[in-house]
């Protein structure tokens, strides 16, 4: 009868460490799978924003390319309307003015 008993207690250990052990194995299982859910979760979250930031970046840069190019134009229209609204008068007759080679000028613009 001892021996029947001993066995009893041996395989009750026996059962209790092996369904220790599964509920260990199942709980870590279950941790791993939460840790790589929210992990892959998190990678997709920074993709997406990093592709919204990207499109976002390339808006921005074509905009500025065309706020540019109306800056420019703009610009020259604006020159070429003062321009065109001073008033010049026509040049009838020019003249122009003999230095001689002896004089200071002469020697300023030959250096």
């Amino acid at each position: 009868m001892k021996i029947h008993t001993l066995s009893l207690g041996l395989i009750k250990e026996k059962n209790l460490l092996l369904k220790i052990s599964f509920t260990a194995v199942f709980l870590s299982i279950i941790v791993l799978l939460t840790f790589f859910i929210l992990h892959t979760s998190a990678i997709t979250e920074q993709f997406y924003s990093t592709r919204v930031a990207q499109k976002k970046i390339t808006e921005l840069t074509q905009e500025n390319r065309t706020l540019k190019a109306d800056l420019l134009s703009s610009n020259f229209s604006k020159n070429m309307e003062i321009l065109a609204q001073e008033n010049y008068e026509k040049i009838g007759k020019i003249h122009y003015v003999r230095i001689l080679s002896d004089t200071a000028i002469a020697k300023n613009i030959q250096q």
